[in-house]
């Protein structure tokens, strides 16, 4: 069964026909898209409870933000049909309906052919396409005639990862950190170019061999907090680089923002489920069981007042604001 509940239909590429469907009406083989993008201060087109039937028969490409388009655009052209996009595939006004489809957004995300980063637009009316001269984009080669064939390729500045994609108004998003992870491949649409993101290689366009075959340092080190998590490991033998790759997770997510605080364990969740699931080590409210001592000992970097309204228990992390 689909983890999603609902879909976007873009099936018609010769026309602007979308429409929502239900996961009942999927094919159980077929592939789908996801979409990463910021609401930022621009409302999104929503799904509804009073215009889910209408949208279910068809979503007008007038209403759609540009970044919804241009997703939709992109899938059609990879010859998919499905993609899965937040606002529009949660009932926004229906608490229960949110409640569980943020509760398998990790599965969501896992089960994409891939996942669509709007990752240089602030907000959903930005698109992901930009305005470029291409002759600037592509890695400069020199070869140098002699018996060798030496290849001399100039490389970027080393801070272009962190620039165009950590630094960027997607990355500043706390839900983001569990898309980027659990989706197996993540295309970002950076500002100047495409960067590719997978449990094996993170390139770009100027660097299309892959960033680990360069100097640069592994882009995304907790990309491997999958691979160790599915290791069958006994559940007193979870190898020590685990925990602490999720003391980096949680540091990158607590320096992010979030929207609602009360969304702090749920916005998290998705991925700390499936690595319960692959470890098999107990999770509670942040923590993990088997190195709950040492876990323990968290601090905030700053601190800050606890917030209000109760969201976990004093001794977790997500007790609090601020970066872990």
């Amino acid at each position: 069964a689909w983890a999603f509940a609902r879909i976007l239909d873009v099936a018609i590429p010769d026309s602007n026909l979308v429409r929502l469907c239900e996961a009942k009406d999927v094919p159980h083989n077929a592939n789908y898209l996801t979409l990463s993008h910021c609401w930022g201060g621009f409302q999104p087109l929503r799904l509804l409870s009073a215009n889910y039937e209408a949208m279910k028969k068809q979503i007008s490409w007038s209403l759609l933000p540009n970044t919804f388009r241009d997703a939709i655009s992109f899938t059609r052209k990879l010859g998919e049909r499905y993609l899965w996009i937040d606002s529009i595939c949660i009932i926004q006004d229906s608490r229960l309906d949110w409640l569980r489809e943020s509760s398998v957004m990790g599965r969501i995300y896992q089960g994409s052919s891939c996942n669509l980063a709007a990752t240089s637009a602030a907000n959903s009316s930005v698109g992901l396409f930009t305005c470029r001269d291409p002759a600037f984009i592509p890695p400069l080669r020199l070869f140098i005639p002699d018996p060798s064939k030496v290849l001399i390729e100039t490389l970027p500045d080393e801070n272009l990862w962190g620039r165009e994609i950590a630094s960027s108004p997607l990355c500043h998003r706390a839900w983001v950190l569990q898309e980027r992870l659990l989706a197996p491949r993540t295309l970002h649409f950076a500002s100047q170019q495409l960067f590719w993101e997978c449990q094996e290689l993170q390139a770009c366009e100027k660097v299309p061999r892959g960033f680990l075959n360069t100097t640069y340092k592994r882009p995304n080190p907790h990309m491997r907090v999958i691979d160790i998590a599915s290791q069958e490991l006994a559940w007193n033998a979870v190898p020590a680089p685990f925990f602490q790759v999720w003391e980096e997770i949680v540091t990158a997510y607590t320096s992010a923002d979030l929207t609602k605080e009360s969304d702090k364990l749920i916005a998290i969740g998705g991925l700390a489920s499936i690595l319960a699931l692959k470890s098999g080590v107990r999770y509670t409210a942040g923590l993990w069981h088997h190195d709950l001592l040492r876990q323990l000992l968290w601090r905030v970097e700053k601190p800050v007042h606890r917030p209000q309204n109760y969201r976990a228990p004093s001794w977790s992390w997500a007790s609090a604001d601020g970066t872990v």
